[in-house]
Formats: C-alpha cells, structure tokens, sequence
C-alpha cells in the first residue's frame, strides 16, 4: 500500500520550541508523553503551489527548509484521517500508537501521525530461516535454520558479532509472530503491507490518495508467512 506524493504534510520550525517538546519520536520508542502538533497540508510540486490542498486519507511527511519547514520525527509514521484510523482498528494490527494532529488547512477532516515499529519486532526468529548473503557474490555464506535464534535479541546478537558488513543478514523465510493484517514495511518492501481483506474495506470506503499493487514473488518480495500457515509450508 502506497500513497500520492505530489501533496504532503509538514510542522513549522517553531513547532518543537512552542509545544516545548521534551523527547523526539524515535523508531523504536513510542511517544511517551504525545501532545497535539499543528500541521499542514503542503506541497513542493511546482505546479500546484498556489492551488487548495488536495485533502487525501493518508500523507507523507515533507520536509523543505526554504520554507522553514521542520524535518519529521525519527521515526516510521505516516499521517492518516480518522477514517483510516477507524478501519485500521477493525482488524489485527501489530502494537500501534496514534498521535493527534492539528491540520490547519484540512477543512475540518481530522488527522492522526501513524506511529508504529518496523518488521523485526514482529518476527518469530524461532521459525524463521535467516541467511548471511555476501554483498558482491550473493552467494550464501551461513544459513541459520529455525531454531537458531529464539528471539529478537538473539538475531540482533548475531548482527553485532558480524566482523565486516561484507556479509548481510537475509531472510529466508519470514514467519510472523501473529496474523497481523497491517504491516509498516518487510525485508524486501520499504511500502506498507496489508491483507485483502483490509484492502477490501479501504476500497469500500472509497479513501482517497491510497495506491495498491501487490505483493508477490515476481517482484522479489519474500513470502509472508502466516502462524496457523507455518505446519503447511
């Protein structure tokens, strides 16, 4: 699942001073203490930069500083509607945190930073295969089968031990921990990933500036393997 980049969201550089944040929001920490940031629609397209803002249900973060513009988070969140918000809690999402945002130029919709970790918390490296892949032969130098690594800190235990970067940590097969139906991203897709039947009810809904395309072994994305599909690969 991707989104229109032609329009985006974006907080002034005074925001951080005025709303006297205390933390930033990083990728591996929710926003402990979240307070309500004013935003606004913008857009760096030269064509459209004396247009109104094209109100969509999902945007990207923008950053610009000639136009004192402040970078996003560090962090992997998107910026929804309610609307979006409201169907993503209908199904089983990973743990997710919703932010409030203020959109100044948004006629009244109401939005929300996404805010959620990326794939590896959601692995379960107990049934996962992982490989250590060359980075110019691409050839296989290590494979560590399931039951190699019975958790997060085992796998990233084994990333710090690595001597060199010559060799990349890969995997083979990707077993999830749960049947989630939303994810932020894979080890083979930077876009966000969600079943069809959350597919479905965003298409029902009829939600603007939401692209799909699929996800399939053609394209070199790895297989996403399911808990109750595991006994059945």
């Amino acid at each position: 699942m991707t989104y229109g980049l032609s329009w985006g969201v974006m907080h002034t550089l005074r925001t951080n001073f005025d709303l006297n944040l205390d933390e930033e929001i990083v990728i591996n920490k929710f926003w402990e203490n979240p307070k309500i940031v004013p935003m606004e629609i913008v857009t760096n397209h030269p064509d459209l930069q004396n247009k109104e803002p094209v109100i969509q249900d999902i945007y990207n973060w923008k950053k610009d500083h000639t136009k004192h513009w402040s970078h996003h988070p560090k962090g992997i969140l998107e910026v929804i509607s309610s609307r979006l918000k409201e169907i993503l809690e209908q199904f089983h999402l990973p743990e997710i945190r919703f932010y409030e945002v203020d959109m100044k130029n948004a006629g009244g919709v109401k939005y929300y930073m996404l805010h959620m970790h990326g794939y590896l918390d959601l692995v379960d490296y107990n049934k996962s295969i992982i490989a250590l892949v060359d980075r110019d032969s691409k050839e296989v130098v290590k494979r560590f089968e399931a039951g190699s690594f019975k958790s997060i800190e085992d796998y990233l235990a084994m990333r710090r031990s690595l001597p060199n970067r010559q060799a990349k940590p890969t995997f083979e097969t990707f077993v999830l921990l749960e049947d989630y139906d939303f994810l932020e991203n894979t080890p083979t897709s930077s876009a966000m990933v969600v079943s069809q039947p959350l597919k479905d009810a965003i298409e029902k809904a009829g939600l603007k500036g939401i692209k799909f395309s699929e996800y399939t072994e053609e394209k070199g994305d790895i297989p996403i393997i399911l808990p109750n599909e595991y006994n059945n690969v």
